[in-house]
C-alpha cells in the first residue's frame, strides 16, 4: 500500500522544519511503502509532497511525486477502466507500449490533457490523488467514490496537512475522521 503526504505553508511566514520532512519519510517507509520514496518540496520551505511506493503491479517503479510543467502530482491506487480517454491505438506514452504502462503513468497523462475534473468523471478504479497546481499554487484532493483509498486533511493556522496515514496529520490533536468525497 502506498503513502501519500502534503505539507502547505498557508502563513507567509511558516516554513516547515527539517525534523517534520524527517518524521514523515520514517513514517511513510514504516507504514506503507518501502520500494521508493520520493519527496518533492519548493525552494522556500513552505511546502512539500512525499510518496512511498509498495510496488505490486508487475510494472516496475514510477517515481512519484510526478513534476509536470504545471502540477505536481501523487498517486495511490489501481485503475480498472479508462474509460474513453485513452484509446490503444491513438497513444505511445513516454516511449512504451500502452500495456506497459503504470496506472500512474496513464492518469497523469489524463490529467495533463483533460483537466482533473474530466479524469474522475471517466474512470473507474480505488485510488487517492494529491495535486498542487504550481502557478496558480491551487491544490486538489480525491478518492474513489468507495473511499477504499482515503485521504485525511487538517487544517492548522499557519499549513494544510494531508496524508493516507491518520498519525502523520498530528500526534497531538485529537483529529475527527474526515475524509473526502
Amino acid at each position: 500500500m502506498c503513502g501519500i503526504y502534503g505539507l502547505f505553508g498557508i502563513e507567509k511566514s511558516f516554513s516547515y522544519k527539517e525534523d517534520e520532512f524527517l518524521k514523515v519519510k520514517k513514517v511513510l517507509s514504516g507504514l506503507r511503502g518501502k520500494d521508493y520514496i520520493g519527496i518533492w518540496h519548493d525552494k522556500q520551505k513552505k511546502s512539500f509532497i512525499a510518496h512511498s511506493l509498495l510496488s505490486i503491479s508487475g510494472l516496475g517503479i514510477t517515481k512519484q511525486p510526478i513534476e509536470t510543467s504545471s502540477h505536481i502530482f501523487a498517486f495511490n491506487g489501481e485503475i480498472y477502466s479508462f474509460g474513453n480517454l485513452i484509446k490503444e491505438d491513438e497513444i505511445n506514452l513516454f516511449g512504451k507500449n500502452i500495456d506497459d504502462i503504470s496506472d500512474t503513468e496513464k492518469i497523469s497523462y489524463c490529467i495533463n490533457k483533460y483537466g482533473l475534473n474530466e479524469t474522475l468523471i471517466n474512470i473507474s478504479g480505488m485510488y487517492s490523488i494529491l495535486l498542487y497546481d504550481k502557478k496558480n499554487k491551487i491544490i486538489e484532493i480525491a478518492n474513489d467514490p468507495y473511499e477504499q483509498k482515503p485521504l485525511y486533511f487538517l487544517v492548522l493556522k499557519d499549513r494544510l496537512v494531508i496524508s493516507s496515514v491518520e498519525t502523520l496529520l498530528s500526534d497531538n490533536l485529537s483529529l475527527s475522521k474526515t475524509s473526502i468525497d
